[in-house]
């Protein structure tokens, strides 16, 4: 596939007006988690009103995972901030649907953490050193099996560095040899949600697949793709489309086989599916290859990413192709 070779939603996809948007859902849980004093302001006031949309459709907090860090710098440098490494957990009992947010980058520590080129090899994979050892390791010792016992369905997201631990929490999950401990009785993740994610699995493995399926062979799913998608923001930019810097930070490290959303702030969300052929990772040099916005901000913003989704948000389960 080609980055020109995306075709738009509405011409690809069966839309069923009246099904859920269990994207935007997932996009709103990836604010919710933003509602630090770090971040202050704005955006914690939007966190606070993405908490009451997920209220409106059903979903209470039930669980908070915090992982205190002392004092850091703010994330733009300015002020003294406290450290806090977070993740929410939301129920909906009518459907016993989950969704568990990790915070993304609220200080400069945070972002430093992103920025490094660091590997290292922990749970079976060689991973993002900061994200892995510096914040989803003390994050996930928090977390046991007992927490998602009552879902019958569990989705992970986060935006940024969120959305790295994200895709992290949903490979290992689901890894029959179970690297996280939680034991037999596990829940695996059901769906995955990354908005400007980090990519947190270092390019030496050629592909990382959802292993339950994989390793089970479960016809639901033989190429091991994740249900869901990592998202990214587009614009214009000097006479070319960009895409959220977030993207190519650090070239070395690549995204979980799931389907690939790219996000306008006025067309609809186009779509490249994942690959559904084992030993095939799909979109990767699309990513690799688009050019990347000259700033972070503003296109990273996770309002960004609410805000662009929103009403144009796929309600539609993804299907996938079984060519590159």
């Amino acid at each position: 596939l080609r980055p020109q070779a995306a075709c738009f939603c509405s011409a690809s996809y069966r839309v069923d007006p009246n099904a859920e948007q269990t994207d935007l859902h997932a996009a709103w849980a990836s604010l919710a988690a933003y509602d630090s004093e770090a971040m202050g302001g704005r955006l914690k006031r939007m966190a606070g009103g993405a908490v009451t949309k997920l209220n409106d459709v059903g979903y209470k907090l039930t669980t908070t995972f915090i992982v205190p860090g002392g004092t850091a710098k703010s994330f733009d440098g300015t002020r003294e901030v406290q450290e806090e490494d977070v993740a929410y957990l939301f129920f909906r009992e009518a459907d016993g649907r989950g969704i568990l947010s990790f915070r993304g980058s609220d200080t400069a520590q945070d972002l430093e953490h992103v920025r490094s080129a660091k590997k290292i090899s922990m749970y079976g994979h060689v991973l993002h050193a900061g994200v892995a050892a510096g914040e989803f390791f003390p994050l996930v010792q928090k977390m046991k099996a007992a927490d998602f016992k009552d879902m019958k369905t569990l989705a992970v997201t986060g935006h940024s560095l969120g959305g790295g631990c994200a895709t992290m929490l949903a490979v290992l999950m689901n890894d029959p040899k179970d690297p996280l401990d939680f034991g037999e009785s596990r829940k695996f993740v059901d769906e995955l949600y990354g908005f400007g994610a980090t990519p947190v699995f270092h390019n030496s493995e050629f592909e990382t697949p959802n292993a339950d399926w994989e390793d089970y062979g479960d016809s639901r799913n033989a190429g091991g793709f994740f249900k869901g998608a990592i998202y990214r923001t587009m614009a214009e930019q000097d006479g070319e489309e960009v895409q959220d810097q977030a993207f190519r930070l650090i070239n070395e490290f690549h995204f979980p086989k799931t389907n690939l959303v790219s996000l306008r702030a006025k067309t609809p969300p186009s779509v490249l599916m994942s690959s559904a052929v084992k030993g095939k990772p799909g979109w990767r040099h699309v990513v690799q290859e688009t050019p990347v916005a000259k700033n972070l901000m503003p296109l990273h913003s996770p309002l960004n990413y609410v805000n662009w989704l929103g009403d144009t948000a796929t309600s539609c389960g993804f299907s996938v192709s079984e060519n590159e």
